[in-house]
């Protein structure tokens, strides 16, 4: 049987899907200490697919933002770190595999399936993290690795892109079950988005546009951290500000004072790639992740590479990919996505899916 580039890439797929839940199913992760490292092995598949495939000579334009954060990162000499180093080394190992312009299809089916049979297995041997199941489950839940929450997000938005409703329902209800609120709010919020008409769908997916919602996001984090809301949130709700956010509130507090950012121009040019996590560690008790990466850029990088990786983020691209693309822009507004090498490839494969 002949091995293309389509069955090379369906591999990676499956191998990354069963490595997402076999990694945190917690006996495997307490008794293979190193089985975390096998997301590296994105490099020697790169390597293998150099060997054995044609290079397109055409790079992949949705790899271009991620670039820019990688150039911005080693072109700072006097503010490179051993975290910056490592920040790098996650984000090729998320993009090399994706540098060269290729067409692919995601195998929804047999990733769905796949994705499906091993979240059964994920929660037979993982049972002490359903051992109580109430409403509170879902307003608080459990700490669930994030990964396994994506795979079941990604796969509900290409469903309901392809119109295969079914599928769409079993996923969303899956990614209910591994709950991370800030996937279910994306993925609630652009499943409304792709039921307007044609005319909104367009101007929402415009690039011009969500380069504005990042930096209106990014203000509001800022009056968030700086405790703008905080009579309001009090007020009417009778509970802090960090309860909404987990915590992160008081991350960004931290931050936002610490760094100084808004003193010697900072918020242009950055502090550099790392930079966050360097604060951020033996201050929050083993907490070093900023938990915004829309945050984290300009912290790290400045406005500038800010507002360029968001340009090049949406630049091109169908609706249908920009839709992803919306998807996967909300999920840097609270999390660390940026670092988390597996969203890269579903991520990546989902666009390619829907090339025209």
């Amino acid at each position: 049987m002949k091995f293309n580039k389509q069955k090379y890439f369906n591999f990676i797929l499956y191998f990354y899907i069963v490595y997402v839940f076999t990694s945190n199913i917690p006996f495997i992760e307490l008794s293979f200490t190193y089985f975390k490292y096998l997301k590296y092995l994105s490099f020697l598949f790169f390597i293998f697919y150099i060997i054995n495939f044609r290079i397109s000579k055409r790079l992949n334009f949705f790899v271009f933002p991620f670039i820019i954060l990688v150039f911005s990162s080693l072109f700072r000499f006097n503010q490179f770190s051993i975290q910056a180093f490592f920040n790098v080394i996650f984000y090729l190992t998320g993009i090399v595999l994706f540098l060269d312009k290729k067409h692919l299809q995601f195998p929804v089916y047999n990733a769905f399936y796949l994705s499906v049979f091993m979240a059964l297995i994920f929660l037979i041997f993982s049972p002490d993290l359903f051992s109580v199941i109430s409403f509170r489950y879902f307003i608080d839940p459990p700490d669930m690795p994030a990964s396994l929450s994506y795979i079941f997000g990604f796969l509900s938005l290409i469903f309901l892109l392809e119109k295969k409703y079914s599928y769409y329902v079993v996923s969303i209800l899956f990614m209910i079950v591994f709950p991370k609120r800030l996937i279910i709010y994306s993925t609630i919020i652009v499943s409304l988005i792709c039921l307007f008409p044609f005319f909104f769908r367009k101007i929402l997916s415009n690039k011009y546009f969500l380069i504005y919602l990042n930096l209106v996001y990014l203000i509001f984090t800022i009056f968030l951290a700086n405790g703008f809301f905080n009579e309001y949130i009090i007020q009417n709700t009778g509970l802090q500000p960090g309860h909404f956010t987990s915590g992160r509130t008081s991350l960004y507090n931290f931050t936002l004072i610490k760094s100084q950012i808004f003193e010697n121009f900072n918020w242009i040019w950055g502090l550099g790639e790392g930079y966050t996590v360097n604060l951020l560690k033996g201050n929050f008790g083993g907490i070093y992740l900023l938990h915004n990466d829309i945050f984290k850029i300009l912290i790290e990088h400045g406005l500038i590479i800010l507002i360029l990786f968001s340009f090049f983020l949406y630049r091109n691209g169908c609706i249908k990919q920009k839709i992803i693309i919306l998807f996967y822009n909300f999920l840097l507004f609270a999390d660390n996505t940026l670092i988390y090498s597996f969203s890269y490839i579903f991520y990546f494969i989902a666009l390619s899916h829907f090339d025209e």
